[in-house]
Formats: structure tokens, sequence, C-alpha cells
């Protein structure tokens, strides 16, 4: 399991900046989700970076560093990694999709691999590097992306509602050149949404000058809006903002 946040910005920002006094609370999650750190951004000339670590996030020199980075579109993951799962830098999110300058970071789980296998172009099936289903989903879902821009996320929610398929969570945040989309959906019924009903909620703030979004668990501010699964929300570059629910 993880924790999230994306940010789009008008202007150059920080996460640091924008979360203010609540940015520790943040970073303070990364003591328990500890099983690695992955941030993407774009850079001055709208390119895509990412930078990784296996270790915590709150005592990584380098992660300090990288978030002072002013940059106009951010994302950020901590990762917990599902018992049995390796902490390898292969399966440190975000993954990238280099022909389309685009990192995909994912919150829960999705089962069985088989079947994520089967839903996976041959020509993606290749680039697996890691060894989680998280990585599996994204490539399932660049699968239905490549073939339906735009309505990836629509077509594998349907698929996973069906049988052979279970998850968890299916929280993403994808972040390319055109903006950030955030896909907020689990399963309530799910043990551990049972355990912790508020795990994987996301909640998102929009104003005239940004648009933030992130996982439960930290002080999140009282003006920040709950994104009510199952949906997808895409902020675009320019901060237009549309929601579908699924």
């Amino acid at each position: 399991m993880c924790r999230l946040m994306g940010l789009v910005s008008r202007t150059p920002t920080t996460l640091p900046d924008v979360l203010g006094e609540r940015w520790a609370s943040f970073v303070d999650l990364s003591r328990h989700h500890s099983d690695g750190w992955g941030l993407a951004w774009l850079d001055a000339g709208n390119s895509l970076r990412i930078l990784r670590e296996t270790g915590p996030a709150w005592s990584s020199p380098v992660f300090q560093q990288a978030v002072m980075t002013p940059a106009r579109a951010w994302l950020l993951h901590f990762r917990w990694a599902t018992p049995g799962m390796p902490v390898t830098m292969a399966n440190t999110h975000p993954f990238e999709w280099p022909e389309r300058q685009l990192a995909f970071a994912h919150n829960g789980t999705v089962s069985p691999a088989a079947a994520l296998t089967e839903l996976t172009a041959d020509r993606f099936k290749t680039r697996r590097q890691g060894t989680t289903d998280s990585e599996q989903y994204f490539w399932a879902w660049a699968s239905a992306e490549a073939t339906t821009p735009g309505q990836g996320f629509a077509r594998l929610l349907r698929r996973f509602r069906r049988a052979p398929f279970t998850y968890s969570g299916l929280n993403t945040l994808v972040l390319s050149a055109g903006g950030l989309e955030i896909l907020s959906a689990y399963n309530p019924q799910a043990p551990f949404a049972q355990a912790d009903p508020s795990y994987y909620h996301l909640h998102a703030q929009q104003s005239p000058d940004r648009f933030v979004v992130a996982s439960s668990h930290w002080e999140v501010p009282g003006d920040w809006t709950l994104l009510a699964p199952p949906q997808v929300v895409r902020v675009g570059s320019d901060l237009t903002v549309t929601a579908t629910r699924l």
C-alpha cells in the first residue's frame, strides 16, 4: 500500500511551498510507507523527470533536495510494499512510458497476475522490469490507453469488476506534459478498507493557480474535497478540470 500526491500549478512551485506547515505531516507518512519513494516532475522544457530511491523519503537527503526544485507539475509516491514483494528499484514507483513522456503511480492491489498479463499488449509484455502487480496494472492500462486514448481507466475498471479479478485499491496518478490524470477507485469490501475505511480516500484542493491531490492519513486541510470513487479527474496543464464518474 502506498501514499500519493500530485500537483499542477500555473507557475513553477514546490510541494513544500504549496503545503506549507503541513508538508512535514505528509512526509512523516514515509516513516511507515518506507519501502521506497519516487518523484516525477516536468522540467523547464516541459520534459518528464523521474527520481526514485528504495529507502524512506523522510531520511533521504536526495529527496529533500529534489522537492525544492520548482516545477509546474509534480507526482509523488511513498511505497509500503505488499508482503512478499521485494524492495528493489524496479518495484519502486513511478513507472514510465517513455514514448508518451508519462509517469504512473498506484496505491492498492489487483490480481490475479495471469489475468493482468492477458490484458497487456504483446509489445508491452517485455517491458516489465519488476515483480509487482502495480507494474502489471500499469502496462495493462497502457495497452488500453494506446487503443482508446483517454478511456484506459474506464475500460480496465469495467473489466476488473468481473471475475477472475479482485482488487483492494486502484487509486492512480498519471503525470504527463498534458497535465495530471487521477483515478479514485477502491473496493470498500476489501479487508484493508474494512479495517480502515478512509485509507484509500483521495482529497483535492482547487484554486485559480493550482490543483493538488493527496492520499489520506496526514493533516488534510479542512477545505480539501473528497474525490468520491469511482471517478477519473483530468487536470490539464492549463488547470482545466474535468471529472467523469465510472
